[in-house]
């Protein structure tokens, strides 16, 4: 689950930052933090709001909550306050709020939907022209801090301090600058994150920084050009004189750039025509104007060399998958030829062709263990948390490789529909109906099925005994649940019970057959009141399609979900399943047959049964979800041929 770390800027804030924080708490999700920066010095003021800021209620569990202090600032200086929360920031993305912002939930929300796989989301916010009437738009700040939603890995690429420190304002420009450089993939988002107070005139400030970022680094002359009149109309329209002048002490920079894209407003400006200057703010001021980022050389597609016998089971050998990213990467005929070489399992290495080990061997290019399955990893991978690992590799010995799986990568960060079940229409395609009809029964409906059920449980999933497969991983959540489940299969004897699959009866195995999916639903479906959906492995982020079958075959699934599973966010009543988390394999039967009796969840499992009938029917989530692991693995492949040779 990709996590958020929310600096809010305290500065000012005054009174209203009890608004931002009640904001914040409805909208934090387990695993996010919230820094709050006070640099206004100490006092009883302070120390009051501090403490209250600890202690109120409304925090969700799962979320870290902390101040930072720094003293009283310089002279307008933003850049010490906002150092010391970006050192400190442990989320997977930052966002920057001053203290006076005011949040919505939706645009906040959407926005982190919309970061999944990307290195940085542009967007607006709603502000208020202290020259119009109230509550008249100006354009999103997307030039400044507050707008810009990035991955805190960028941050390691940039030199420290990120923001100049010293500086009276504008002292981020160059911490945007190195963003947007270094941003991968770039998004811009269309609803606003909420409203911000009206920005004070600061042009003069504007045109400093902009002078000290362009004598720094002259390349981001273009970009600094591109940008400056959306900066100037958020930099309020009071000041004109000041842009006048700034803009005259800037000429020398401004010539640098004779290409970059000139504009009105500029060219008032150059000319020093104040009410020309003055009109062209105040249109600004009433146009949604987006940032340009800098543009990324080349357009080829990404080429990519499969390396391996479990290369079937890469996004890119799915053919649902494939026009997700048609255009945009590519399958090559020889490793030489590729951008980045790709193996699926761990072992995988172990048996490279000749010409891929050469390749390799001589470190030309990235190679990455793309893994979509925890099993493999928990049991194979040398750290399944780790994001590069040295794996065995032919007659190479050691080579090290990035490693994206379930841990490590926003592909597998689904947001409605869980990955797996993108990767073969036939998922949806089956579940639709099912749900359908379920969606037609009530609680008392379902009473009457369950009462005439001929089975009490079904467990249908490969017998693996074997105890090397208890592993456990705390600091990643992750426990290897295959001989766990085998145990409870074993030892579970309520009512009429089913062990169904080949390493349980023999015969062929679910690959050996032309559907397995569509059979498991045909046997299971209204066959027995509980299903075990119990995965191979604990992961978050990992849910397979066996939950869905179960709901979807009319059944109650047997799940284990730690608090900070991802299942828990699809929206289903608890009551509707039976959680057995924290359970050894020998205390878990008895408390199945302790459970709440059907009668008392039915209404809870009819709730649920019309949730999922909704979410399976959602063309616009499902175009929505694959848009999303579209653009995920495009960027997650652009980020390792930019990384190289691990």
């Amino acid at each position: 689950m990709t996590t958020v770390s929310f600096l809010c800027l305290g500065r000012d804030a005054g009174r209203t930052v009890w608004d931002l924080c009640f904001d914040l708490a409805t909208l934090v999700r387990p695993g996010d933090e919230v820094l709050w920066i006070d640099d206004t010095g100490t006092s009883g003021e302070t120390a009051t709001w501090l403490g209250r800021f600890h202690g109120m209620v409304g925090w969700p569990p799962g979320v870290r909550v902390d101040t930072i202090v720094t003293g009283t600032r310089g002279a307008g200086d933003t850049g010490i306050a906002v150092n010391q929360g970006l050192c400190l920031a442990r989320g997977d993305l930052v966002l920057v709020l001053p203290g006076r912002a005011r949040l919505d939930a939706k645009g906040v929300n959407s926005a982190r939907d919309l970061a999944m796989g990307a290195d940085l989301v542009i967007c607006p916010w709603d502000l208020a022209d202290p020259d119009q009437p109230q509550g008249a738009p100006m354009p999103p700040q997307a030039a400044r801090l507050p707008a810009l939603l990035f991955r805190r890995a960028l941050l390691a690429t940039i030199p420290v301090p990120p923001s100049d420190e010293g500086c009276p304002d504008w002292g981020e420009m160059r911490l945007l600058w190195a963003l947007h450089q270094r941003a991968a993939l770039t998004r811009k988002h269309d609803l606003s994150l909420g409203r911000l107070p009206p920005p004070p005139p600061r042009t003069r400030a504007l045109f400093d920084a902009a002078a000290a970022l362009s004598a720094q680094t002259p390349g981001a002359v273009p970009w600094i050009v591109a940008n400056l009149p959306l900066w100037l109309a958020n930099a309020g329209t009071g000041a004109v004189s000041d842009l006048l002048q700034g803009a005259a002490d800037w000429s020398a920079q401004l010539s640098r750039a004779p290409d970059a894209p000139d504009s009105p407003l500029m060219a008032a400006l150059r000319s020093g025509d104040a009410d020309a200057a003055r009109r062209e703010m105040r249109g600004l001021c009433q146009t949604t104007r987006p940032i340009s980022a800098p543009a990324r050389s080349g357009t080829a597609p990404i080429r990519l060399w499969l390396e391996g016998p479990h290369t079937r089971r890469t996004p890119f050998a799915y053919p649902a998958l494939t026009p997700l990213w048609d255009g945009r990467i590519t399958l090559c005929d020889e490793p030489a030829e590729a951008d980045l070489v790709v193996c699926a399992h761990p072992v995988d290495m172990l048996v490279l062709s000749a010409q891929t080990a050469d390749v390799l061997g001589q470190s030309r290019i990235p190679a990455a263990l793309i893994s979509e399955e925890p099993f493999w990893d928990s049991l194979f991978s040398p750290d399944p948390l780790a994001s590069r690992v040295t794996l065995r590799a032919a007659h190479l010995g050691g080579l090290v490789v990035h490693q994206v799986n379930h841990h490590r990568s926003p592909i597998f960060d689904f947001a409605r529909i869980p990955y797996f079940l993108l990767t073969d229409p036939g998922f949806i395609a089956r579940y639709r109906p099912l749900f359908a009809r379920n969606a037609t029964r009530d609680s008392a409906d379902w009473q009457t099925a369950f009462a005439n059920r001929a089975g009490r449980a079904v467990f249908m999933a490969e017998r693996r005994p074997e105890t090397f497969h208890d592993i456990a991983l705390p600091r990643g959540d992750l426990l290897g649940l295959c001989a766990w489940r085998t145990r409870l299969a074993e030892t579970y004897g309520t009512g009429v019970v089913d062990r169904l699959g080949a390493s349980w009866q023999g015969g062929p195995t679910r690959f050996d057959m032309p559907d397995w999916h569509r059979d498991k639903i045909a046997y299971l479906d209204g066959h027995a009141t509980l299903i075990s959906a119990l995965e191979n492995t604990h992961q978050p982020n990992y849910i397979s399609e066996k939950l869905f079958d179960a709901f979807a075959c009319g059944a109650r699934p047997l799940y284990m979900a730690s608090p900070g599973h991802r299942v828990h966010d699809l929206g289903l009543p608890a009551a509707a399943w039976i959680n057995l988390w924290g359970l050894d394999s020998a205390a878990a039967p008895s408390a199945i047959d302790t459970a709440p009796p059907f009668a008392e969840v039915a209404a809870c499992y009819a709730t649920a049964q019309r949730h999922l009938a909704a979410l399976f029917h959602d063309d616009t989530v499902l175009a929505r979800e694959h848009a999303r692991l579209g653009a995920a693995v495009l960027g997650e492949l652009v980020r390792l041929v930019d990384l190289g040779p691990a």
